[in-house]
């Protein structure tokens, strides 16, 4: 039997909220006769008085990055989210891609990127301007900090996860100090944090046992599993088209780089969560690790969705 089959896993489905957003249907293995795929209704981070549903709060970050903003994507988790934060630049590049279209709940950052004039517009609009000069950090992980604290958030609630646009493009040494910044935090935040860029969304997958889900709408067919602190010395998968047994990913050595999801997905269901996800169409990966890893996956049609 395959080693997760009797195992607790937690269950990641990076674009959950992207899915729901759009209105796609999504399957109630509660609701249903047995392995029947039902409607239902969309998740919505707000309750109808206005206050944030705790278990479905989440914020989205944009950085002062190169990369494409992936409009669909953006405009739908912007739309639900209960904190919008620009990293310092963040905000001018917001400001020149969609003008007044959506405004940040905050800029936080150093300001040695942000032009005045949307600063000026965005506070203007409501946004709380923070200056944080601490050179020893990032504006990426100051924003953390903020939302790991409750800054910007209704009703001081927890938020579940973050969606961080930018991060994965531009230098190599920002990427990586990103990647590091999103391990740091990975435990701040339950449903975890995710990199959108305009070719990839990615997350860090702590020591455990998991169950990712793709939606094959929006993420092609290509992912990988990558070592971020020194080496993965067992990690073991399900569902890829060439899956690797207690198998040690490592810089230097093996990389699980441009691997693809198999079209059947897992043989072996683990949970009624993997029984409903494969019926509605999407793959379902099962992955043991023993050591921190990083695990993307590529975005469909990443061409036509940048900033023009």
């Amino acid at each position: 039997a395959f080693v997760l089959e009797m195992r607790k896993h937690r269950v990641v489905r990076p674009l959950l909220r992207v899915a729901e957003a759009y209105g796609g249907p999504l399957v109630n293995r509660e609701a249903g006769s047995a392995g029947a795929a039902v409607d239902t209704s969309v998740r919505e981070p707000l309750s109808a008085d206005g206050t944030v549903n705790s278990d479905n709060a989440y914020a989205v970050l944009l950085l002062n990055s190169p990369s494409q903003i992936h409009r669909p994507f953006f405009g739908s988790l912007w739309r639900g989210a209960s904190v919008t934060v620009c990293a310092d630049g963040g905000a001018t590049r917001l400001h020149r891609t969609f003008r007044t279209e959506y405004v940040p709940t905050m800029i936080a950052g150093d300001f040695d990127s942000l032009s005045t004039e949307a600063r000026d517009t965005f506070r203007e609009s409501g946004s709380k301007v923070i200056p944080l000069p601490d050179q020893s950090k990032n504006d990426f992980e100051k924003c953390l900090e903020l939302l790991a604290a409750g800054t910007g958030s209704v009703d001081a609630k927890p938020l579940h996860e973050v969606y961080v646009f930018g991060g994965l493009d531009g230098r190599l040494d920002h990427t990586f100090a990103n990647v590091g910044v999103v391990q740091k935090f990975a435990e701040r935040f339950q449903g975890g944090i995710f990199l959108i860029s305009g070719y990839s969304i990615a997350t860090l997958l702590a020591p455990g046992s998991y169950e990712v889900h793709a939606y094959t709408q929006y993420e092609g067919l290509t992912c990988g599993l990558l070592p971020v602190i020194g080496p993965a010395t067992k990690v073991t998968t399900h569902g890829l088209k060439w899956d690797i047994t207690d198998t040690e990913i490592s810089m230097g050595g093996y990389v699980n780089s441009s691997n693809a999801f198999a079209e059947a997905g897992p043989a072996a269901s683990t949970s009624d969560d993997t029984a409903w996800a494969v019926a509605a169409g999407r793959h379902v990966v099962l992955i043991e690790t023993n050591a921190p890893i990083l695990w993307t996956t590529e975005i469909k049609d990443s061409s036509k969705n940048g900033e023009s």
